[in-house]
């Protein structure tokens, strides 16, 4: 008896799971829209615009400027680190060379000149000091810049072009 009670009740049970399951919303034909209808339903209503566009004359040639600007700047920072860069190479070049020519000359001293000529120790010494002085030159103009633009409240960036 209690096991066709448990068995009637969950038969039940899934009935009633099943019907919810199964209530879909009601489907509104034309004339029930009619019957629904409201008095304000025919007004029109206003829509907004997208936000920012640019249509007037005024904020595009804001863009503009705004535009040349972020060249101008992303421009100079491209230029300045070229140079920096070229720079480091310059150094690591002329400190190559300052090597091979310290190392000829520890030969020439050791053979007495039975060898040929050395590379010129001097010279490699002074490419070496004017390369440093030039990265130097070029690492100070690209944090002038960059303190140039943080002064004139460039968008962190525009010195990278990164919009």
């Amino acid at each position: 008896m209690l096991r066709n009670c448990l068995l009637l009740l969950g038969f039940l049970g899934l009935l009633v799971s099943s019907s919810f399951a199964e209530d879909k919303p009601p489907l509104l034909t034309n004339a029930d829209l009619a019957k629904y209808k409201r008095s304000n339903d025919n007004s029109t209503s206003q829509m907004q615009s997208a936000p920012q566009q640019i249509n007037d004359n005024q904020s595009y040639k804001e863009a503009r400027a705004e535009d040349r600007n972020y060249e101008s700047w992303c421009s100079a920072g491209t230029t300045y680190r070229n140079k920096v860069f070229r720079a480091k190479d310059d150094v690591n070049e002329a400190d190559e060379r300052y090597r091979i020519a310290v190392h000829e000359y520890e030969i020439y001293k050791i053979y007495k000149g039975k060898m040929g000529k050395p590379y010129d120790y001097n010279a490699a010494r002074s490419n070496l000091a004017n390369a440093k002085i030039r990265l130097k030159d070029a690492e100070e103009k690209l944090s002038d810049l960059e303190a140039d633009a943080h002064r004139k409240g460039v968008k962190p960036g525009w010195l990278r072009c990164q919009k």
